[in-house]
């Protein structure tokens, strides 16, 4: 369904006809150029069925963008039907130590002396594969946070 965030901007589609009716007209200019001959070749049916085509196919144009416009203004948008989306998931942010004393192998894994650091990704790796349908997220720190 659309719907309109603005629907009082509908209010200024008859501003052209109001602006018409209430400004003075402009006053006509002389060309700067005369062509003696110009007024005769004007009065030819040809060429005068050609400019009253030509100045209704302007005017239709010109109510065509007006409309646009105000169409566009106003802010459609389309509304539809509320999409429930699944409340299974957590989000959880874990932060990992890799500064340079995370290199020291004073931990044990499997009955063998290993780094601080390949613990640290055995156990997140493992804990990671078994989080399904949360939102994961990962800071690595040092001398700065990544």
């Amino acid at each position: 369904m659309i719907e309109f965030q603005w629907p009082w901007v509908a209010y200024l589609i008859p501003l052209p006809i109001v602006m018409f009716l209430l400004l003075p007209k402009a006053k006509k200019q002389d060309a700067a150029l005369h062509v003696p001959f110009y007024q005769s070749a004007y009065t030819y049916e040809g060429a005068n069925q050609q400019a009253n085509k030509s100045n209704i196919l302007r005017r239709l144009l010109l109510i065509l963008t007006w409309l646009a416009l105000v169409l566009a203004a106003s802010q459609p948008q389309w509304i539809g039907d509320p999409v429930e989306l699944p409340a299974t998931g957590r989000d959880l942010m874990l932060a990992v130590d890799i500064s340079g004393s995370m290199g020291t192998e004073d931990v044990e894994l499997r009955n063998k002396r290993t780094t601080r650091l390949r613990v640290v990704k055995e156990v997140v790796g493992d804990f990671v594969e078994r989080r399904q349908g949360d939102r994961l997220g990962l800071i690595l720190f040092g001398s700065q946070a990544y």
